[in-house]
């Protein structure tokens, strides 16, 4: 399978005037993408997906506006089931997020446990784990979706990268992103 899309990546490079040197497949990256974003964003878009190929990764990209953070788990989840080549995913602009309470324990009994609500990247990369609510657990922050319980099979399949939205405002996320594209490409 890695030989076919070493090759295919190969003809895709040259059919597009590319020069490279041949590059190991590590395996997909999926971007899902906010379609609010795209028409902003396309060119430092395609430079990215091109920097990522060059880099050996197959890039899955998803332009969806995913209504809650179970449907983009799901989805993480189908692509990683087809044929778990999917290494990791990146979110970028307005993708919703799931919460999770969590306690950190210091090694030193001085210094109390600190438990907050934060966002949880771990319910993308843990994608045959459990995430619930105990029955008396409510969100903190009031958010629909915020688990305090993780069990299953709780390692991280596939990592995770962000690149959020900025203060809610679609213009500067755009700015925003393209000159990380071209920070990235340099």
């Amino acid at each position: 399978m890695k030989k076919v899309l070493t090759l295919f990546l190969s003809a895709f490079l040259l059919a597009n005037g590319y020069a490279f040197a041949q590059v190991e497949i590590k395996g997909k990256v999926a971007l899902i993408i906010d379609p609010n974003l795209l028409p902003g964003i396309i060119d430092g878009l395609n430079q990215f997906e091109y920097d990522l190929q060059k880099e050996g990764y197959v890039v899955v990209e998803k332009i969806s506006d995913f209504l809650d953070h179970p449907e983009v788990r799901i989805y993480l989840r189908m692509l990683y089931e087809t044929d778990q080549d999917l290494v990791g995913a990146i979110l970028i602009g307005n993708i919703p997020y799931a919460y999770q309470w969590v306690v950190f324990d210091y090694t030193n009994p001085e210094i109390p446990p600190l438990e907050e609500e934060v966002v949880s990247f771990q319910y993308y990369s843990d994608l045959d784990g459990y995430f619930y609510s105990s029955p008396d657990y409510t969100s903190p922050g009031g958010h629909e979706y915020s688990y305090d319980v993780h069990d299953g099979e709780i390692d991280w399949e596939i990592w995770i990268g962000v690149l959020p939205m900025y203060r809610g405002d679609y213009n500067a996320t755009i700015e925003a992103l393209n000159r990380y594209f071209e920070k990235n490409h340099a």
